[in-house]
């Protein structure tokens, strides 16, 4: 049967838009996996990994005899990964009465839609293993420098002392703030498949 030239006529433009659709699909697909490449990579690794920075390790102050006056020691400190969190309010229970924190002020942390909260820093080693026993998910620790002073009161108007932060407040800890405190470094949290962040995947670096 032969078909009129109406018909012949609309064949071929659908075949020209079909045609046009295929190429213009090809190139979308050769300039996200080629030309772009580069720029999809990177959001997706934003979008893969979450990092932030941490003091990094402070210079040790001596004396004239070349005794430390102030030195670093690696202390622990707790966060947690909200989301992971089971039983928020249980979990706040315990884990003030252990760290001596108000039950409402680690359930405010437990309750926030974030990807990492500080429960507190610059734990002790009483205070860590009480918490490691618990065996709580959603919970995990990074090692933080915290300043040591051998002396104890010697010279402590002299030497002065540090913030959290391991910034200088007072005394030569102040004055030389610039010339004492070290490079930050930068902690990275990667998500797992559905979303959360992978506690054991965390990685520092300078």
């Amino acid at each position: 049967m032969l078909l009129s030239k109406e018909k012949k006529e609309r064949i071929v433009f659908l075949l020209i838009v079909f045609i046009i659709l295929y190429f213009s699909l090809i190139y979308r697909l050769y300039n996200i996996q080629v030309i772009q490449s580069n720029k999809y990579k990177e959001i997706a690794q934003q979008e893969h990994l979450t990092s932030f920075s941490i003091e990094g390790e402070r210079g040790n102050i001596y004396d004239r005899n070349y005794k430390k006056l102030a030195v670093n020691v690696n202390v622990q400190s707790l966060f947690a990964i909200p989301p992971k969190v089971k039983n928020p309010q249980e979990t706040a229970q315990k884990i003030s009465s252990i760290l001596n924190l108000k039950t409402k002020d680690v359930l405010e942390k437990l309750n926030q839609k974030k990807s990492f909260v500080w429960i507190k820093r610059k734990l002790s080693e009483t205070e860590v293993t009480e918490i490691k026993k618990l065996n709580l998910e959603g919970f995990d620790f990074l090692d933080e420098g915290k300043r040591y002073y051998p002396k104890n009161y010697l010279a402590s108007n002299l030497t002065g002392f540090v913030g959290i932060d391991n910034q200088g407040l007072e005394g030569l800890e102040s004055f030389f703030d610039k010339e004492l405190k070290g490079l930050p470094g930068l902690v990275i949290l990667e998500r797992d498949a559905i979303g959360g962040k992978v506690p054991l995947s965390i990685k520092e670096k300078a």
